[in-house]
């Protein structure tokens, strides 16, 4: 009987001290930091930017164990040109165009993943008093928008999808801030754009705006870039951005009202139109096939307009960065390498 009490003794004191020793492991890994990284974050005041800004505010990034400096930007080709492409920021999220663009210049960047989509974000917003009222209408009219951009593309596709071209009207590109005043002003016709500035047109034109849409006509996929040597000089980096996104997304698909109200501030539009953009777009951490699809058709599209000299489109698999997202949840990655 003694012999049995001291076996069990001593088995219950073995539990006791293994469990010690695992408590303190555990203890001790939650109270060893993350590998840390500071990071210079620019972010598009864009509707299709939601995740980046979520993550931001919500603190996914630093609870990853990024440390972001953030810089906003009327858009993702202004947070580029003005940003990413300067050196002064060393992660963007931006419209697949624009990156299109970008990837004919340089290849000091990739892809880590797309962070939202819509086939129906961009708009032409329109004057009735200006005898536009239906597409047609749009021939020989003065229309804006931003050059080699998401909204230029669209703007391209609608035409053709009604029978005109960029010859059959008066094109112009301006600055996205510029639109507005200039449609107030009645210096244009009409512009080529997406939130928050068809909303901001509406506020100020009341009836007198029309707003033309053409849903499926362009699948606009916005996605998170990184400058090519800080990925290689921070191992684990892309990982851990990953990561934050995709918490964003958890937090916007498990509170919805409340990321719209985020967003809608960031924006600064009501949360009435951010609810109806809302419903527009897809907002989901992924690396699809269709973006690498899509990336060719508008590589061939800018050469065939004159927007670079390149000749020949580039092989984007070299640009698009598989390995990161198949680290963090590889079923999201349907991309053929």
């Amino acid at each position: 009987m003694m012999r049995k009490l001291r076996t069990v003794s001593l088995f219950s004191f073995a539990v006791l001290v293994i469990g010690a020793v695992g408590a303190w492991y555990a203890t001790d890994a939650v109270n060893t930091p993350r590998q840390r990284y500071s990071i210079d974050l620019a972010i598009a005041k864009e509707a299709l930017s939601a995740l980046s800004w979520i993550a931001y505010e919500n603190g996914y990034y630093e609870e990853e164990g990024v440390y972001a400096a953030v810089s906003t930007f009327p858009s993702g080709k202004r947070g580029l040109k003005e940003s990413f492409s300067v050196g002064k920021s060393d992660v963007l999220a931006t419209a697949d165009v624009t990156i299109t663009l970008h990837s004919f210049q340089t290849d000091d960047f990739v892809i880590l993943g797309t962070v939202g989509t819509a086939d129906n974000g961009p708009r032409i917003v329109a004057r009735k008093d200006h005898g536009i009222t239906r597409s047609s209408d749009l021939a020989g009219k003065r229309i804006a928008t931003q050059k080699g951009s998401a909204v230029h593309f669209f703007l391209h596709n609608f035409l053709t999808k009604h029978g005109l071209t960029t010859d059959d009207v008066q094109l112009s590109f301006k600055k996205a801030e510029k639109f507005v005043q200039e449609l107030i002003d009645g210096e244009i016709d009409a512009f080529s754009m997406r939130e928050p500035y068809v909303s901001m047109a509406k506020s100020a034109l009341g009836d007198n705006v029309i707003v033309l849409s053409e849903p499926g006509i362009y699948q606009k996929m916005y996605n998170l870039i990184i400058k090519r040597n800080l990925l290689e000089d921070s191992p684990g980096l892309a990982d851990a951005l990953l990561r934050a996104l995709l918490k964003a997304e958890r937090f916007a698909e498990d509170h919805p009202l409340e990321a719209q109200k985020l967003v809608a501030d960031f924006l600064e539009i009501d949360l009435e139109t951010m609810k109806k953009v809302w419903a527009t777009q897809i907002l989901r951490v992924s690396l699809d096939q269709s973006l690498l699809l899509g990336l060719e058709d508008q590589a061939r599209w800018a050469i065939q307009n004159g927007l670079t000299d390149r000749t020949a489109v580039p092989n984007y698999l070299d640009l698009i960065h598989l390995d990161a997202l198949r680290n963090v949840k590889p079923s999201l990655v349907t991309v053929l390498d």
